[in-house]
Order: structure tokens, then sequence, then C-alpha cells
């Protein structure tokens, strides 16, 4: 292996939007390697209205962003090529991939075209939760890995044992202090500042999907009401369930409780407003936004769900530890894990809680009665810390 500074890495992603987790790590080590004079380049498919920063040289191929299977198919041999093309023009050493759609062209890149470089994959959720033709493709390809870097001990866990994989790493995601504090100090946008005043403010950030589960947050948000009845949760997200958490919200008239914001691309002044942070997925890789939420110091309620939020907030419990819920963590409360199976709809529909949203509703009523209590910070975890976590992607080169 060269030194550091001689080895030309690419960065492959299929795009660098800015609300994704991985497209952030992505671009946030990237620019680390760069600030450390690593030849970096980075490779992307689609190009997005508003992206992240990188500092150096971007490649995008400037595909339409079409879903479909045909079109990806349309589109496979352009993006062998291309891959090929580029690693052979830059002389690149090593391609670090983020995301399944870019872990499995780069390595068919490697297996059908000859494409010599070394390849480094990155596992950025859990696989159990992908379509079945993904799961396949995991114990075809990632085999022929240089190294398959999992975003949390519980991923890298399951990659061994349900996908026979043993060429594999464990690199969290970090956290950037220096971010942090200039988009805290950008403040609220002037529309709602009204937030501010409305206490007990509850916070959740993410896509309205299914991983996300946040109908399960919003029904047991009910119960909070009643026993609070000037409480408000504010859901900051896209996707193809708002339309229908918004009819719900209408249909039992809790629109001056339950608001929904689009994405924003500067969540740090929301969080920190918020009395408590709360993450009610079924499953995840691992939640950037946790990390994100803690590092201004909000209280942190979150599932206990597949992989990410036990290491996170229990860093000294291990992953396969049965536990009685709510666990009152180092640095916050685990609730018990929704149901991953089951029809949304249904659940909206149903008039009594679930056990599980009832214990979320138990636990956001007892944080809102300890009015003293301040969340706890792991701005100086050393597990998240960026230069501690860039360090651990050059020692993979």
């Amino acid at each position: 292996m060269k030194d550091d500074n001689t080895t030309k890495v690419l960065f492959a992603i299929s795009n660098i939007a800015i609300g994704g987790g991985a497209e952030k790590v992505a671009t946030t080590i990237a620019n680390e390697f760069l600030a450390r004079g690593v030849a970096t380049t980075l490779l992307t498919y689609y190009s997005a209205d508003a992206e992240h920063v990188f500092n150096g040289e971007h490649i995008s191929l400037k595909e339409p962003e079409r879903h479909s299977l045909l079109g990806k198919l349309f589109r496979a041999p352009h993006r062998l090529w291309s891959i090929k093309k580029v690693c052979s023009e830059k002389d690149v050493d090593i391609v670090l991939s983020f995301l399944e759609e870019s872990n499995y062209y780069t390595l068919i890149s490697k297996l059908l075209l000859f494409n010599r470089t070394r390849m480094i994959v990155s596992v950025r959720n859990d696989p159990r939760y992908y379509p079945w033709p993904y799961r396949m493709l995991i114990c075809i390809l990632y085999p022929f890995a240089e190294k398959v870097v999992a975003v949390t001990k519980g991923v890298e866990n399951i990659l061994r044992e349900d996908f026979g994989l043993t060429n594999t790493t464990t690199i969290y995601n970090p956290i950037n202090m220096s971010e942090v504090a200039k988009k805290i100090q950008a403040g609220l946008p002037h529309g709602y500042k009204w937030l501010t005043d409305r206490h007990p403010l509850f916070v959740t950030v993410g896509r309205c999907v299914r991983q996300k589960g946040q109908w399960h947050l919003i029904r047991a948000f009910t119960e909070v009401i009643r026993r609070y009845p000037n409480a408000t949760l504010v859901v900051v997200g896209e996707g193809p369930y708002k339309e229908a958490f918004l009819r719900y919200v209408r249909a039992q008239n809790l629109e001056k409780n339950i608001f929904f914001l689009d994405r924003q691309e500067n969540i740090y002044p929301f969080l920190k407003i918020a009395d408590t942070f709360v993450l009610p997925s079924l499953w995840e890789g691992m939640p950037n936004i946790l990390l994100e939420a803690a590092s201004v110091g909000c209280r942190l309620v979150a599932t206990d769900a597949s992989t990410g939020a036990r290491e996170i907030l229990a860093p000294k419990l291990p992953l396969t530890e049965k536990i009685l819920y709510p666990y009152h963590a180092t640095y916050g409360t685990l609730i018990r894990p929704f149901p991953a199976e089951g029809n949304f709809e249904e659940s909206l529909s149903s008039r009594t809680l679930s056990p599980e949203e009832t214990q979320l509703a138990e636990a956001m009523v007892s944080i809102s009665a300890d009015t003293k209590k301040a969340g706890v910070s792991f701005t100086k975890d050393p597990r998240f810390m960026l230069d501690n976590i860039t360090a651990e992607w050059l020692a993979v080169l």
C-alpha cells in the first residue's frame, strides 16, 4: 500500500443530496481526506438541487434520477464503463463506495470489466430489510471487496452471521462539532420562531417512510396531549406517508399540537430549541440524527430497534443482552421496538394504542414531568469525533 499522501482515492455514491445521512458522511470524510493531502475525487450518478459541499474534483454522470428497475438496467453499461474509465484516467488506487446502488456497480465493474482498482464498500443500514435481490447481491458480490465497512457493530454482526461475510469491519459516523457550532448560530428561520414558546416541545426528523415509524409516535402523542394539553410535536421530513399522517392529525383535531415541516437544510436550530428528540424507527443502521440531537443537548428517546440506537445511547450494553424497557441508558432512554411488519394505515385506524405506543407515550410524559433533567451530550465521546473517524477510514486504505 502506498503512503496516504500518494494514494489516490475515489469516493463513489449515487448522489450527495442534502438530507441523506450517507451522503453527508461521504462528503465529510472525502473533505477530510483532502485536508490531509490525500488525492481525492468524488463520483456521483445523479445531481441534486441542494448538495453537500465537496472541495475537490466532483465528477457527476448527471443521470436523470429514475427509480424503475428498467431504467437502472438501461443505464448499467454506461455506469460500469464510467467507473472503470474514471479509475483509469485518475489512476485511482482505491474506491470507497457508499450505499448499495453504488456498491453493486463498483464491484460488478471489478468482476466483469476487470477493473483492477481495490474496492471498499460501505453498508449504511440493516441489510435484512433490503429487497431480496439486494440481499442476494450482497452474498454474491461483497466477498470480492477488499473490505466491507459496516456503520455499526450490529450491522457488522448481521453481515457476518446472516450473509456469511468475513471481510468486514466497523466505522461509526462522525459528528463535526465545529460545523454544529456554526449551524446553531444561524438560528431558527423567521417563520418558525413561534416554536420557542411551545413547551414541552418534541421533535423527530426523518423521511416519512415505513422504516422511520413516525405514525407510532403520532399516535402515542395523543396520550401526551391528554396529560399536557400544550405539548407540541414537530415532524420534520418528506415522503410518501406524509399525506396519511396529515389526514390522521386533521381527523383527530390535533392541528394545534402536531406540526409537519418540510426537509430543513439546517436542522440544528430546531434541535436546539427542542426539549426532547424522539426516534421511533422500526429499524436503522446508525441514525445520524441521534448524534446531531445529542450534540446540542437534547434529551433522547429512541426505539431499541435493529441496530444503532443501543450502540449510541448505551455503549456499555452488550448488543444481544435482553433488557427491560424503558431502559434508561447513559445518553438517553431506549424503549421497546415496534413490530417491523403490519399495515401502517390499519395501525392509524386503530382506536387503542399498542403496548409499544403506550410505553413511548409514558416515556415522553415522564420526561415532560422532569423539567430539571437535561440531555446528556457526548460531544467529546471519542467514538464519534471527526478526527478519530477520519483516521479509521485512512487506516483501511
